[in-house]
């Protein structure tokens, strides 16, 4: 049965698209078939994280969109793994009547156990076609104001809209003595914290090398957190860890 879920965000900035390509790798490497999705379509940047080449002859979700290619035909294999529809840096026009990506998923459903979708940032039309598209969600943010009361309006739409919520990815954590923690955001949002990711600088090395870090760095601990989440959002035990891994995990995070 092919889970759909959208990860989204109340504010750009927050690495919601950092997630989302960690989870398709994450998921490939628990050994899901995966596909992700950028639903994006006014501001994609999927792809530039994946190193994807968005030539003028790409096709994208955009043309599945406007009905000028089936949706199969904008499916691209990732060398990790897994695969992505990306959407086009150039055509920014964005139709409510045209963005029935629900239908298109559609299509698919049975041919992954897993597809991702990188919802748009806000709350606007666009994140509510991929939300509207999907079965649960994620909403990522960062433990400062702005980005948590977005959070809690993204909260609020998803409630709106009955669909069920994974919890809360809190981002970008610096332990700095301003900054909100854990169980101030699960107060204030009023959802579980699954995942807390610690700021680190190699996440955003990994963007420019557009490699996910799950891959570069596999045990860093922002990366073995994106990984353990993997694991719960599909529902499978986490590994342990054996002794050389334990001592990798001393080793690379000091």
């Amino acid at each position: 049965m092919t889970r759909i879920l959208s990860v989204v965000s109340g504010k750009g900035g927050v690495g919601k698209t950092t997630l989302v390509s960690n989870l398709s790798a994450s998921f490939v490497q628990v050994g899901k078939k995966v596909l992700v999705i950028d639903g994006n379509v006014t501001g994609s940047n999927l792809h530039i994280h994946l190193g994807i080449e968005a030539g003028d002859d790409l096709t994208t979700l955009n043309d599945v969109l406007e009905e000028k290619a089936f949706i199969t035909q904008a499916i691209y294999r990732h060398p990790l793994g897994f695969s992505i529809i990306p959407a086009s840096l150039s055509k920014l026009k964005f139709d409510e009547k045209e963005f029935d990506l629900k239908s298109h998923i559609f299509e698919l459903l049975g041919d992954y156990d897993v597809i991702l979708i990188d919802a748009a940032a806000g709350l606007g039309e666009e994140v509510q076609a991929a939300i509207n598209s999907s079965d649960v969600s994620v909403i990522i943010t960062n433990p400062d104001p702005a980005s948590l009361v977005n959070a809690l309006h993204t909260k609020k739409l998803l409630e709106l809209k009955e669909k069920d919520i994974v919890g809360v990815v809190l981002n970008k954590v610096r332990g700095e003595k301003d900054e909100h923690d854990k169980n101030y955001v699960e107060e204030y949002v009023g959802l579980p914290v699954v995942c807390e990711i610690p700021y680190h600088h190699k996440i955003r090395r990994s963007v420019y090398k557009k490699k996910p870090i799950v891959e570069s760095d596999p045990h860093l601990t922002p990366s073995r957190r994106m990984k353990t989440l993997a694991y719960k959002i599909v529902d499978e035990d986490v590994p342990k860890e054996n002794l050389i891994e334990q001592l990798k995990i001393i080793i690379f995070n000091i």
